[in-house]
């Protein structure tokens, strides 16, 4: 079962999303590294394999999981942050991540039409 979590109102599906959450964040599951499969998951936690299923898809689609087909399921890696309060131009926003903004000329011709 899951560990200190009992049967209530909370269903177990999101318990175990709320598990995973947790062993991402204080970093025992790192980016790029694979999860337990569901058989595992669902053997030890003692929920069904259907729900294990439903709670990852949801981290998938949240992007915190990520699946490659006949390997298995990964931690994504974090994304870069992105506030939405103002819009910024390419240079701003370059700066603001503590690189180089930068331009370069890759042909230059003339054209007839």
């Amino acid at each position: 079962m899951i560990e200190g979590v009992k049967s209530g109102p909370v269903p177990r599906y999101y318990q175990l999303m709320e598990f995973i959450r947790e062993r991402i964040r204080t970093g025992e599951w790192m980016p790029g590294t694979p999860i337990p499969s569901e058989r595992e998951l669902s053997e030890r936690h003692g929920i069904s394999r259907m729900t294990v299923r439903q709670s990852i898809t949801e981290l998938v689609n949240e992007g915190l999981l990520y699946r490659e087909q006949g390997k298995g399921t990964y931690v994504g890696r974090p994304k870069i942050p992105q506030q939405l309060i103002s819009l910024t131009g390419f240079t701003e926003d370059i700066q603001a991540r503590e690189q180089r903004p930068g331009a370069r000329l890759l042909e230059a011709g003339m054209w007839l039409a």
